[in-house]
């Protein structure tokens, strides 16, 4: 699944393919999503909860962008630069295993 806007970096569809293909638990894998200018598109998070549901998207997300609520659910706390699982991820650019492999 692929946004119409999404350009491919050489090689990341097979990264991904491969990566799916080696680890027969995941069902779906995503990139790193890169802005144009070539900074990290935050494209993970971690299931919310009842304290993110308060700030995120809201108002108190502007006088508090920083917050540990926050940061949990996009995974800011964890490198970008590693591979790793997470609850969710958006739909920009996802790659799914199929429902019986063979």
């Amino acid at each position: 699944m692929l946004n119409p806007d999404t350009e491919i970096i050489a090689g990341a569809l097979q990264a991904m393919a491969a990566y799916l293909r080696a680890h027969a638990a995941m069902g779906v894998v995503g990139p790193q999503l890169l802005n144009r200018d070539g900074t990290v598109q935050s494209s993970r998070r971690r299931f919310p909860t009842l304290p993110t549901a308060l700030l995120e998207s809201t108002l108190l997300q502007r006088w508090f962008p920083h917050s540990r609520v926050l940061t949990r659910y996009t995974v800011d706390d964890q490198s970008d630069a590693v591979t790793q699982e997470v609850d969710w991820l958006t739909g920009a650019c996802l790659l799914a295993r199929r429902g019986q492999e063979q």
